[in-house]
């Protein structure tokens, strides 16, 4: 059977986790995704957000054996979300997972520092955090330009010092107390109109809860979202723009429409960790859009991918597995 008639089921990272040889449903549900492969003719996708998943993780090794397992294709060209054509590439889980993070992947993290003030702004983090956390930007941003540095010709070194300086410049140029004031005020007007329990929210129908939440916010501000994301904005193939269908995703989980707690409690460190995962399920979402289904064991995951899609335009079945 040709790989272009088999339906292919993108998949969370933590379908990987479920499937570690440590957890007592792993035989179970190994049998469960080969006779969907078989009897549903699918094909099991993954990108380059679960690689860098798994490589931060400490069991990549495991994780690169359970995608050979599943055999899991990778989705090549995940970031051209404007073409139909889905390229996917079998046989590449040990080599993706098990390598070194290129300079693409090494900057994506340094953008990824950018987060952090955005969950400061939440008020997710101690303002006595704010110097610190200008340091650790710096400091992982000083580690990447030290390691593209060893990989280019020294006549580069002046165009390196100069874009790290400008990162530096970026870093420094935050106020974080405006960024706080303006956020927090933003927040308490939109949470005024929101339902008073979250959990009325819970009960708002997938296919409603967006349009709810952008209609609470203030005139100006629910003008500026359906500008950037009028209804339906992912159906046509023409008008899709990289990184708007998770930047939405992202939008609708500050809202409250995903409700971690680990994002604001606990140690400095797991908070931070905990917030980049929400920004990653939002990216995984966006990838998964151009698969024919999702497959999840996060609750809020496929909570959060079954609003956006509804609001957005996409077709794609998230399926959301419960484990015993």
């Amino acid at each position: 059977m040709s790989q272009s008639s088999l339906k292919p089921i993108y998949i969370d990272q933590n379908v990987l986790s479920a499937l570690q040889k440590s957890r007592e449903e792993r035989d179970f549900l190994l049998q469960l995704f080969r006779d969907l492969r078989q009897k549903e003719n699918c094909i099991f996708v993954f990108s380059d957000v679960l690689v860098s998943e798994c490589q931060q993780s400490t069991n990549a090794a495991e994780f690169a054996d359970i995608l050979v397992e599943l055999e899991a294709v990778f989705f090549e060209n995940a970031l051209d979300v404007s073409s139909s054509e889905l390229r996917l590439v079998g046989g590449k889980a040990h080599s993706l997972v098990l390598c070194d993070q290129d300079v693409a992947e090494q900057a994506m993290a340094i953008l990824n520092q950018f987060l952090i003030p955005v969950q400061y702004s939440m008020g997710w983090l101690s303002q006595s955090d704010e110097a610190e956390l200008k340091l650790d930007m710096r400091a992982e941003v000083e580690r990447f330009f030290a390691q593209v540095a060893k990989d280019v010709p020294t006549e580069f070194a002046s165009q390196l010092r100069s874009g790290k300086e400008q990162i530096f410049a970026s870093i420094d140029e935050l106020d974080w107390s405006s960024l706080s004031a303006e956020s927090n005020d933003a927040y308490r007007k939109l949470r005024s109109r929101l339902p008073d329990n979250y959990a009325q929210l819970d009960d708002v129908p997938d296919n409603e809860v967006a349009q709810l939440i952008i209609g609470s916010f203030e005139p100006q501000d629910r003008d500026g979202i359906t500008q950037l994301y009028p209804a339906e904005f992912w159906s046509d193939l023409n008008d899709r723009e990289y990184g708007a269908l998770s930047s939405f995703a992202f939008m609708l989980s500050l809202t409250g429409l995903v409700r971690d707690k680990r994002v604001r409690k606990g140690e400095k460190g797991r908070r931070l960790q905990h917030f980049l995962g929400q920004w990653r399920d939002c990216q995984h979402i966006e990838i998964a859009a151009r698969c024919q289904a999702f497959l999840t064991f996060d609750k809020d995951a496929a909570r959060l991918a079954k609003s956006v899609y509804a609001y957005s335009g996409v077709s794609t079945e998230v399926i959301h597995l419960v484990k015993a």
